[in-house]
């Protein structure tokens, strides 16, 4: 297949392409949100990523009229130096302190055209940029298998591997069969005892805001229940920190006139108590942002494990926002995060690639990285070391 790349170097360049943009995230192989138009626009005009921008656009043939060109590839990267002391300039995939996850978009059906186009353009050498990471690739799927193929052929390139791992919920054939599946006799019993202890408190609601709502009340109702926990006590909710509130209000107003924005609140006594965001990209969603009032006597009660019961629950229903073709929930949690694991349908592993060239300074941080690596295995460094001193040997040639 023939394909093309063309890199935009700043946002009113990358807007005309808008439209062929939400196709290919509506067509992507693994739906990623924080890369749709109407969530990374907003991030890019209020937030400060690490570093200058560059979005790489890949075009392929349509397979329903080779004539034309279709966008198949979606790669929006930042530039930085790799280390202070070490002259390598580095891309990666853009994300701020609000983008939980960062996996390219690719279209359905064009994966390995679209990542060999893409590594092919950053084996030429993208100016003085030497190392690529692409982090966080979801695993058993087809855009990973791409990644790995291409990779693993590609004759100029060396990069090493990281793991991590998130979690994830998925639907079952019903809500009680996903709990009689994921969860403990114990854990279903602690949850049906939370639940009567809340009762006890006061009536108890559940209520999903979206489409019909005023998104922009709803989020400043978020804002002000983050804002009083610890995150407001020690500066880290999004409305301590500049840019994170106009860009939340943005994500949650632009994002329900969409329908792409599902808002679950827990009532006690017809007071908010905790609060989840959720992302919808069918068949996935994302769990963006939880809050809860530490301050109400229902905070003993777990209410954020309750409230994701509960968003697990409307992926299981038709009449909601999360059940309208809706199959998994990716939690966007961190590998250390303290969230009860109890409750989740299966771990999701995910892959961090550090690619470089095999010669000069850029593969001297690989080699860097497999020393770390491999240094219980003494066998081994014998051959790291060769390829380290040969390393070194070449940039200085160069």
């Amino acid at each position: 297949m023939q394909t093309s790349v063309k890199v935009v170097g700043n946002i009113a360049a990358l807007e005309p392409f808008i439209p062929q943009w939400e196709d290919l995230a509506e067509h992507a192989s693994w739906p990623n949100v924080f890369y749709a138009p109407w969530v990374l626009m907003p991030m890019l005009r209020h937030l400060n990523g690490p570093g200058p921008c560059r979005f790489v656009l890949v075009f392929g043939q349509a397979r329903d009229d080779p004539r034309s060109q279709r966008l198949i590839g979606f790669f929006p990267l930042q530039n930085s130096l790799l280390h202070p002391f070490l002259p390598v300039g580095r891309l990666q995939m853009w994300h701020s302190e609000l983008t939980f996850r960062c996996m390219p978009l690719v279209r359905a059906g064009y994966e390995d055209a679209c990542i060999g186009a893409f590594l092919a353009w950053f084996h030429k050498g993208p100016g003085w940029y030497n190392v690529l990471d692409m982090e966080l690739l979801p695993t058993g799927n087809r855009l990973h298998d791409a990644v790995v193929r291409h990779l693993g052929a590609a004759s100029g390139l060396d990069w090493v591997e990281k793991r991590q791992e998130s979690h994830i919920y998925e639907c079952s054939s019903d809500f009680e069969t996903y709990l009689s599946t994921n969860v403990s006799k114990e854990g279903r019993a602690a949850l049906r005892r939370k639940h009567r202890n809340l009762a006890k408190l006061g009536p108890v609601e559940i209520i999903e805001r979206g489409q019909a709502d005023d998104m922009a009340a709803v989020a400043d109702l978020f804002l002000r229940l983050e804002a009083s926990g610890w995150k407001g006590k020690a500066g880290t909710a999004m409305a301590s920190v500049p840019g994170q509130s106009e860009t939340f209000r943005k994500l949650l107003t632009g994002g329900g006139e969409k329908g792409r924005v599902s808002v679950t609140e827990l009532r006690v006594g017809g007071r908010p108590v905790a609060m989840l965001v959720t992302f919808l990209a069918a068949p996935g969603s994302f769990a963006f942002k939880i809050a809860y009032d530490q301050n109400h006597p229902a905070a003993r009660q777990s209410p954020g494990v309750l409230l994701v019961m509960e968003a697990v629950r409307q992926m299981h229903e038709d009449g909601s926002l999360l059940g309208a073709g809706i199959q998994w929930c990716d939690s966007c949690a961190a590998e250390d995060s303290e969230l009860d694991l109890r409750y989740r349908t299966r771990a999701f592993p995910l892959r961090c690639y550090r690619v470089a060239a095999r010669h000069g300074f850029a593969a001297l941080p690989i080699l860097l990285q497999r020393l770390r690596a491999l240094w219980t295995h003494p066998a081994k460094l014998v051959e790291i070391g060769a390829q380290f001193g040969a390393a070194i040997g070449q940039s200085v040639l160069v």
